[in-house]
């Protein structure tokens, strides 16, 4: 137990804080969020049966002005657990205005709950020792968090939320896990295309479907999303136990179920261990062999003759889907170690006019609008910090290639990208995927998606696209992010 309770103080338990070292220098690894730590540096200091551990809970804030007392009975620090879930459960007693939630958040952004949960359970221990405090004998609460697609090692905070709409932080916990591991050994590897729209992803696409051992959809705009799909299905539904606990169905025989389900969750052990540790595994493996199977029925109907399993050469095989510089491109590090990143950048600046003549074009490109081009610099100044972060989190793994190169060197950068790549980026080999590319472009693709006459022509058009206001507001909002990537600003 650790905590603040009016009657009795808890005790902060004196624990060393485990650092990442780099491998190679020994120095402190500084990545951001879920790259902070490698897999492998986690493996290390934890046993294979163990999949969680509990380095520290701490109480950050005694309110006793607004808190009769708030205790976590579980986590507790210094433990390990074999599940992928954590516990977490105690009891808070608001003096002015009672608790009505617990917020779960990661510690440097308590304005955006992780998880939440109400204050209603029994505790009848806690009513015992507070008879003058009225409905103390509900105020409980109990909540299991997933560490699958959190950072590997990470502060998480907790919040409570009173009646009166005051929040205050209370507690800290601090865990490590490890990667989520599968059964299954996939076929494929993930390459994802991160790019923001209109920055010639769908040209790169199109050009990987010249690639041998890379599997695209051979289909204007290339936006399978397979690989999406079952992600989305892992990370957000089954890899998350509340889900086991809130499925709402208006039938009475899975309703009785979902409540068996609960309580064998909730007080069952066993149950709680297989669901909470083979049961994900289990469904990553299917998730796993669902995107392999899908690809290979792609590689079939298309032709492409790539060899799987005994037969197959010593270079990977790839699926490619287009990824932004949200979670999921996160999400599939953890399951897939050895995935491959590509990042297209492209001068904000001809963004924004591109996305604006795209949108007159079409008549829709999001939120874009040609009515209103100040806010398309604001929409592209927050897409560009966005991509310049997920850069800097996963550069070290990641290939970045900038639009001007490929279009004015695609021969140099798509050699470049196989050779990322691990494949054979022989130069006549290469020369031939270009050139097949070029023949190759789909007719719908010349007419609706380009928006200048020639590609060398959307290099630089912001020089003459934008009027000297705009010109200003790309410098104001964009000169970080362009600097950044390496273009030059005024």
């Amino acid at each position: 137990m650790i905590g603040y309770d009016g009657l009795q103080k808890g005790s902060r338990p004196n624990l060393k804080v485990w650092t990442p070292k780099s491998a190679k220098t020994g120095a402190l690894v500084l990545k951001p969020s879920f790259l902070n730590n490698t897999v492998e540096q986690v493996s290390l200091n934890m046993s294979n049966n163990n999949k969680v551990e509990i380095i520290d809970v701490s109480y950050v804030n005694k309110s006793t002005e607004r808190l009769w007392g708030f205790v976590i009975d579980a986590p507790k620090a210094n433990t390990q657990h074999n599940v992928y879930l954590i516990t977490i459960k105690g009891w808070v007693l608001g003096k002015k205005s009672p608790v009505k939630e617990v917020w779960l958040t990661y510690h440097n952004t308590p304005h955006r709950p992780l998880k939440t949960t109400t204050v209603s359970l029994h505790r009848p221990d806690v009513a015992r020792r507070y008879p003058q405090v009225k409905n103390a004998e509900n105020c409980g609460f109990y909540m299991l968090l997933s560490v699958v697609g959190i950072p590997f090692e990470v502060d998480l905070g907790i919040q409570l939320v009173f009646q009166d709409q005051c929040r205050i932080n209370v507690g800290k916990i601090r865990l490590r896990h490890q990667a989520l591991q599968s059964p299954y050994q996939p076929k494929l590897q993930p390459l994802m295309l991160n790019a923001l729209g209109r920055s010639g992803s769908t040209w790169l696409m199109h050009i990987l479907t010249e690639c041998p051992n890379i599997i695209v959809q051979r289909q204007y705009p290339y936006e399978a999303y397979a690989a999406k799909y079952w992600l989305y299905m892992l990370f957000r539904f089954i890899s998350d136990p509340m889900n086991y606990l809130e499925v709402k169905v208006p039938d009475t025989f899975f309703d009785l179920t979902m409540q068996w389900l609960n309580n064998h969750l909730l007080h069952n052990k066993s149950s709680q261990d297989w669901l909470g540790r083979t049961y994900i595994e289990q469904t990553l493996a299917f998730c796993q062999q669902s995107i392999d199977g899908f690809y290979e029925q792609i590689a079939v109907s298309q032709g492409q003759k790539i060899a799987l399993g005994h037969n197959a050469s010593n270079s990977p095989v790839y699926f490619a889907e287009k990824f932004g510089p949200g979670e999921p491109a996160q999400f599939l590090y953890e399951i897939y170690p050895q995935v491959a990143e590509i990042f297209l950048v492209r001068d904000f600046r001809d963004v924004v006019c591109s996305s604006l003549s795209f949108s007159e074009k079409t008549g829709n490109f999001g939120q874009f609008s040609v009515q209103n081009k100040e806010e398309a610099v604001k929409i592209v100044k927050s897409n560009a910090q966005d991509i310049l972060h997920a850069w800097q989190s996963r550069s070290t793994q990641a290939h970045l290639v900038r639009y001007e190169d490929l279009i004015l060197e695609p021969v140099h950068t798509v050699q470049a990208i196989l050779s990322y790549l691990n494949l054979d980026h022989d130069l006549s080999l290469v020369k031939r995927i270009v050139k097949n590319a070029s023949k190759s472009t789909p007719a719908i693709m010349q007419k609706r998606h380009k928006t200048t006459s020639h590609p060398t022509k959307s290099i630089g058009r912001w020089q003459h696209d934008l009027n000297d206001s705009l010109k200003a507001l790309c410098e104001e909002h964009l000169a970080d992010e362009l600097q950044a990537f390496g273009y030059e600003t005024q």
